[in-house]
C-alpha cells in the first residue's frame, strides 16, 4: 500500500467514521471457498471438527429467517483463511493507524432473498455495532470490518 493511499484511507475514516476499501481485497477463489464454507457451517458441517459458539440460529432452523452464527471460523478452514488473509489486517491497520490488529469476534450473517411481496424478518436495520459490543467504551480501540461474500447493490442498504 502506498503512503498516499494510507493517508487517504485514514483521513476518510477519521472524518466519516467508516471507510470503504475501493478495490478487491481477497482473491476470487478465496471468496468462493468462504461461501462454500458458510454454506457448510449453515448445514452443520464443520471441517475443523469444532462447532461455532452458541448462536441465535442453528442448523435445522427456518431457512427463511435471518441466520446469525457466532465465531464460524472455529468450524471452517476456508472462513478462517479469509479472516486471517494478510491484506485484511493491512487495511485495518492502515485505516486505524494501528501497529497491529487482532481478530476478536466474528459473526456470520446470512440474509435469505425475499420474494417480492413477501415479508420476512431479515432486516437488521440501521445501527452501529458499538451498541452490541458490551465492552465498548469511549476511547476503546475496537474496530468493525464488514466483509460481503455476495454482491450488494446500493439500493440494498450496504454499509
Amino acid at each position: 500500500m502506498e503512503r498516499a493511499q494510507i493517508a487517504t484511507a485514514r483521513g476518510r475514516y477519521s472524518e466519516d467514521g467508516f471507510y470503504v476499501v475501493p478495490q478487491v481485497v481477497f482473491p476470487r477463489e478465496m471468496v468462493a471457498n468462504a461461501i462454500a464454507g458458510m454454506d457448510a457451517v449453515r448445514r452443520g458441517e464443520y471441517d475443523t471438527g469444532i462447532a461455532p459458539r452458541p448462536s441465535p440460529w442453528n442448523p435445522g432452523d427456518d431457512l427463511n429467517l435471518l441466520c446469525k452464527i457466532e465465531q464460524p471460523q472455529f468450524a471452517n478452514h476456508a472462513i478462517r483463511e479469509l479472516l486471517t488473509y494478510p491484506a485484511l489486517g493491512e487495511w485495518a491497520s492502515a485505516i486505524t493507524g494501528a501497529t497491529g490488529v487482532q481478530l476478536w469476534w466474528v459473526q456470520l450473517l446470512y440474509k435469505p432473498t425475499t420474494p417480492e411481496g413477501v415479508f420476512l424478518k431479515t432486516n437488521v436495520g440501521w445501527h452501529q455495532d458499538r451498541h452490541y459490543w458490551g465492552v465498548w467504551e469511549e476511547g476503546s480501540e475496537l474496530f468493525t470490518a464488514w466483509i460481503a461474500l455476495s454482491d450488494v447493490e446500493e439500493d440494498c442498504g450496504p454499509m
